[in-house]
């Protein structure tokens, strides 16, 4: 993005954001100051929706979705808010909102966004809810989010009869979307060109992540102390013994390595995807790992780490480790790949008076600055426009989106 066109950006924030901080909006005019910062800098806070907890960008159109719980991070209760999908214009920063499902209704929480059709998939998961007309499980369902101002959709076919989604990966080279039903021990496969569940595959334990290589057409789900390897084509399933029992997952499409965090084993599980053979890394620094991102240009993973507020930086080539310091529980990151950064949410600590922070790495030299909005609290995602050079935090204690401007 030029200068030019990023201060027009700036400018548009500052007229229809809540509040736009720091160096967005000089002398309280709502005109962009002429003095270029030296690093990324927050531009904007912007509301968005309640209990803001996922976020996408679609780099085509401009548009940021994000995702909110509705009644808050414990989950809705019987005449509770609903979910909310709210639409961030990149270009001006205005916003549009729609419902997801009623104060009982839906509890959505995941999101994966396919460009190529401008169509959102939100992820509800299913789980108990104690009292009222609304006591018991209430399964999983899905739905899409598309269009300005944004309409809904439920997808139909088999969500919805007793799952409890737990996570989504979408693979936009073969229309499908998978889905891990912890409940049901099985995977779900969406058609993405009717949006229906075309295939349910039985897996035998349940399933906490999924994961994608559209490149070896291979999908890889996790859990009970178990790696499962999906062929995308007849949807085989072969399945290794993980004692690790993974969490969280990410793949490297351009080495063909997947990795898995492991929460309760403090370490990371890494499985080669041509020969299935798996290798533990460990950082002796890392307590509770948890969200993984991957610099595909420099071979680089990183590993937030929530227990002990840091972040693991792993060598994809010789899986050695660096620690880098990061603020309190980090909770999510992102790659900027234009500019070799990583951007962490930390999540924060209300009970200590710390609303939470974004850490960003510089992935050349793994120094570390802090940024922080005041308007912000408990960042939870973070979502980076690779096009436009913006990065995008979720606050789910404050009702908003932090904007970042990341191209200098």
């Amino acid at each position: 993005m030029s200068l030019k066109n990023r201060r027009s950006l700036i400018a548009g924030l500052c007229a229809v954001a809540v509040a736009a901080v720091n160096l967005g909006c000089g002398g309280g005019s709502g005109a962009p100051t002429s003095q270029k910062p030296s690093q990324p800098t927050i531009t904007a806070t912007v509301a968005a929706g309640t209990a803001p907890v996922a976020l996408a960008v679609n780099t085509t159109t401009n548009t940021i979705y994000v995702l909110g719980r509705g009644a808050g991070s414990s989950g809705p209760v019987c005449g509770g808010l609903p979910g909310t999908a709210t639409l961030i214009d990149g270009s001006n920063g205005s916003t549009t909102t729609a419902d997801i499902g009623g104060g009982e209704g839906p509890y959505p929480y995941a999101i994966a966004l396919d460009a190529a059709t401008n169509t959102a998939y939100v992820l509800s998961a299913g789980r108990f809810i104690a009292g009222g007309n609304c006591a018991g499980l209430r399964p999983a369902e899905m739905f899409t989010v598309e269009g300005k101002p944004p309409s809904t959709s439920t997808v139909t076919g088999g969500v919805g009869s007793g799952q409890a989604g737990q996570n989504m990966a979408l693979d936009s080279s073969n229309n499908k979307l998978y889905v891990s039903d912890f409940l049901g021990n099985s995977a779900l496969v969406v058609d993405t060109t009717t949006n229906t569940v075309a295939n349910t595959i039985p897996l035998g334990f349940s399933p906490n992540n999924v994961a994608v290589n559209s490149s070896t057409n291979k999908i890889y789900v996790v859990g009970g102390g178990n790696f499962g390897i999906i062929d995308g084509a007849t949807n085989a399933l072969t399945t290794i013994a993980d004692p690790d029992s993974a969490a969280q997952l990410a793949v490297n499409s351009t080495t063909n390595t997947v990795y898995a965090s492991n929460s309760g084993s403090n370490n990371v599980t890494v499985l080669d995807g041509a020969t299935n053979a798996l290798t533990t890394v460990a950082d002796p620094n890392a307590v509770s790992p948890g969200a993984i991102a991957i610099n595909t240009t420099t071979n680089k993973i990183y590993v937030a780490n929530s227990g002990s507020n840091n972040v693991t930086v792993i060598d994809g080539a010789t899986n050695s480790v660096t620690t880098v310091a990061a603020g309190t529980s980090p909770v999510a990151l992102a790659v900027d790949l234009a500019h070799n950064r990583v951007y962490v949410a930390n999540l924060g600590n209300n009970s200590s008076g710390d609303p939470g922070s974004i850490t960003v790495i510089d992935g050349a030299t793994n120094s570390a600055a802090t940024l922080i909005d005041p308007k912000a609290q408990n960042p939870t995602a973070v979502a980076v426009d690779s096009v436009n050079g913006m990065i995008y935090v979720a606050n789910n204690g404050s009702n908003n989106v932090t904007v970042i401007d990341g191209t200098l």
